[in-house]
């Protein structure tokens, strides 16, 4: 884990698959990266 004053990273846990999937399946967030992603593809994703 890497802290900071205004930052927390950690690594990815199974609980965080609802957050992931929001993030990867809104086409505004991934326009410039690739083609939005179903539930399924961000499961496998967070493995």
């Amino acid at each position: 884990m890497f802290e900071t004053e205004r930052l927390i990273l950690r690594p990815l846990r199974g609980r965080d698959v609802d957050q992931i999937f929001a993030m990867r399946s809104d086409a505004n967030v991934m326009r410039f990266i690739r083609e939005p992603q179903n539930w399924e593809e961000s499961v496998n994703w967070l493995k």
